[in-house]
């Protein structure tokens, strides 16, 4: 049986390719921003509003008012992140203490367990974002190409 074979290399794939490999961490960016903003909102939702004594309740709503995320896209990487820098009036860090210390030694942890407890929540949140991002930018892509 004969071997025949067809080659998909002409010079307008290889453009689109090398476009899409260049442009990831561009279209990366906005799904992993929205998921950097379910992740605070989870911690907003679930870890800073009680019941005590595992959770933080709320006294002021300074923290939980204070939850921040933000991405940043280094060459090819893109990083999200969840935090805050709130402290109280005197300069003490409150967040990192009831994030890792807590009274009596029992910390009342608000952003690790939004992360770990709630993967596939977030997961499922960037997945989307993506697939919508991909379809945009491969809209886009094949306008361009026509």
């Amino acid at each position: 049986m004969a071997d025949i074979r067809i080659s998909f290399d002409d010079e307008r794939v290889q453009n689109a390719l090398s476009k899409l490999m260049r442009d990831i961490p561009k279209i990366v960016e906005r799904p992993m921003m929205v998921t950097a903003q379910t992740v605070a909102g989870i911690s907003q939702e679930h870890y800073l509003r009680g019941p005590r004594p595992d959770r933080l309740a709320v006294a002021t709503g300074r923290l939980r008012s204070s939850i921040r995320s933000k991405v940043e896209v280094k060459g090819e990487e893109v990083r999200g992140y969840v935090g805050t820098n709130v402290v109280s009036p005197d300069g003490f860090n409150y967040p990192a203490y009831w994030e890792f210390h807590g009274r009596r030694g029992k910390p009342r942890p608000f952003l690790t367990p939004a992360r770990e407890n709630h993967r596939d929540k977030w997961w499922g949140v960037f997945i989307k974002e993506l697939k919508k991002e991909m379809r945009e930018y491969l809209n886009r892509l094949n306008k361009g190409m026509r």
